[in-house]
């Protein structure tokens, strides 16, 4: 029995022994197969290692790439940016010029509308100038046909008066000539004068006192009419200037009057003798007015200024002495003729 406990023991022990060892050789085995395992580890760590850092450096080569186009680019972008400014200064700049010339055009349109505004209201002026003057126009044009409708009465009344003058004188044997268009009653200076000498002959003096009494109620009814005038009397007549007239041939001083220096004062002083002898008669002459209150008679010499014949003979001469009642009309119609010189 105790034998067996004996060989049970040993048994035990030896199994003891044997679970140690076999305990030992699996530690061993396990730190084996980890180092094993451990040397398997480094060495794909390693190998890793090795892959990582090829991958690093290819990552380092294209970071640096990236990172030189990124400095390209950023180059790139700064310059754009530089370009950007530039063009947004000139937009800027453009702009601000625009906004002047459109300021300015403003303004320019303005003013153009201004001046259009005062040329509409030119032409509107002028439109209505242009009416004012066309009616005044017609006003004047129809006054004017009214004038020279009366102007043409006016003449006719003054032939007939110089006709009734001429006639009368004719009938006292006085022969006086009728200018009629001209509106002179013409006394010849054989008929009152003798040759460069300003008194008047005896028949001269008749003649003149027989006109002035035809004269005075004549052109009293032709300037203020009364109610002793002819029916359709009317005032004609502006004036009636007495004018003097010579030959070209020089009066010589002291030939008839020391005071005869020349033609002027011998003409002027024989128009005075004819007026003054007339208004020995007949001195209401003076008095008598025209329409506008003045005097109507008139006195001037023209030397051999005026001629009406040819000087160079001797009838020519004698026709060019002469004293001419010229009556001028009244009114603004056309002028009178003015006399042959």
């Amino acid at each position: 029995m105790q034998a067996i406990r004996s060989k049970r023991g040993r048994r035990h022990s030896a199994g003891e022994a044997g679970e140690q060892d076999g305990y030992f050789a699996s530690v061993s085995d396990l730190l084996t197969g980890i180092l094993f395992i451990f040397i398997l580890l480094l060495t794909g760590v390693v190998i890793d290692n090795q892959g990582a850092d090829g991958d690093m450096l290819r990552v380092r080569n294209a970071l640096e790439a990236e990172r030189g186009r990124a400095e390209h680019l950023a180059h790139e972008l700064s310059e754009a940016q530089k370009e950007a400014r530039t063009i947004a200064k000139r937009l800027v700049d453009e702009r601000d010029e625009a906004r002047r010339e459109a300021h300015s055009a403003q303004s320019r349109l303005t003013s153009l509308d201004a001046q259009l505004s005062a040329a509409r209201n030119d032409i509107d002026a002028a439109r209505s100038a242009e009416t004012t003057a066309r009616r005044a126009l017609s006003e004047m044009q129809d006054a004017r046909t009214t004038e020279q409708i009366l102007y043409t009465k006016n003449k006719q009344k003054r032939a007939e008066l110089l006709n009734r003058i001429v006639n009368t004188m004719r009938e006292q044997r006085f022969e006086v000539v009728a200018e009629l268009e001209e509106g002179v009653l013409r006394l010849p200076d054989g008929l009152l004068f003798e040759k460069g000498d300003a008194k008047l002959d005896r028949r001269g003096a008749q003649a003149l006192q027989v006109l002035a009494g035809i004269m005075e109620r004549e052109v009293h009814c032709a300037t203020r009419p009364s109610q002793d005038c002819p029916p359709g009397s009317s005032a004609f007549l502006e004036a009636v200037f007495i004018e003097g007239h010579s030959d070209n041939t020089q009066v010589r001083p002291g030939q008839h009057h020391p005071d005869f220096a020349n033609n002027w004062r011998l003409s002027t002083r024989r128009a005075l003798e004819a007026f003054s002898e007339m208004m020995k008669g007949r001195p209401n002459l003076e008095k008598l007015a025209n329409a506008q209150g003045r005097s109507v008679f008139g006195v001037s010499g023209y030397a051999g200024g005026r001629a009406i014949a040819d000087n160079s003979t001797e009838q020519g001469q004698e026709q060019n002495r002469r004293i001419d009642m010229r009556f001028l009309l009244s009114g603004t119609a056309p002028l009178e003729k003015a006399p042959t010189r």
